[in-house]
């Protein structure tokens, strides 16, 4: 298994032009002292979040120490997460840490985002993304989200077709474990080779729940813990 690849951190700061960023280097300050490190400048570049609100959360750094309590929001471009701390806007870029959780208002429930280097040296997520912890058990249920462009479609001679760019946000699923990363189709048939040795019992769980295609977040989970029940009988 892979050693954690910590991701550090830097912040950025927003002055009123958002082309003024500073980044809080955690390599010059170990203890991960916010308001201590030494500031760069940086380009902020596009942005889509995984959701706009501020979040109330904590990052665990590579060190082992946590920022706890601070607004947060999870960055899917460039899977950075942007802290507001003192009046300002910092950026905490993925190479530096390790997993960070917030409040999340769309279920009221905490949302938990893992490093993908956590996972073992076969696995099949992209080099520092962040993965979205949904369920945990012997076999997990996680998702990695990210984003499609649309490009611009307009013709002005005609005057048809988008005139700008839309961001669209995906995310694919992933069932895991301590060692094991694997990805899932949205056709329930081409997963059955990873239940093995219950591909029958999860053949018939499907067919009771008429599932061929899994839809839906919760279809998802409800297999997995069906599944986890089978390995512990």
């Amino acid at each position: 298994m892979k050693k954690l690849c910590f991701i550090l951190i830097s912040f950025s700061t927003y002055a009123q032009n958002e082309n003024n960023i500073n980044i809080i280097d955690f390599d010059v300050n170990p203890a991960g002292i916010i308001q201590e490190t030494s500031e760069k400048r940086v380009d902020s570049g596009p942005k889509e979040f995984f959701m706009n609100e501020w979040s109330i959360g904590t990052i665990t750094l590579k060190n082992g120490k946590k920022i706890r309590d601070v607004p947060i929001r999870f960055e899917l471009i460039k899977s950075n997460v942007e802290i507001k701390f003192q009046d300002k806007i910092r950026v905490c870029p993925s190479r530096h840490f390790t997993e960070f959780t917030f409040l999340n208002a769309k279920n009221g429930n905490t949302s938990k985002f893992v490093n993908s280097t956590l996972y073992d040296d076969e696995n099949p997520l992209p080099s520092s993304s962040i993965m979205e912890i949904i369920y945990e058990d012997s076999i997990s249920l996680g998702a990695l989200h990210y984003i499609e462009i649309k490009r611009a479609t307009y013709i002005p001679a005609f005057d048809v077709g988008k005139e700008s760019d839309e961001i669209i946000q995906k995310k694919t699923y992933y069932m895991f474990s301590k060692t094991e990363v694997i990805p899932l189709d949205k056709k329930l048939k081409k997963n059955l080779i990873h239940f093995s040795p219950y591909q029958e019992e999860i053949q018939d769980y499907a067919e009771s729940k008429k599932l061929k295609v899994l839809n839906s977040e919760a279809e998802i989970m409800n297999l997995i813990s069906f599944y986890n029940r089978l390995i512990v009988k």
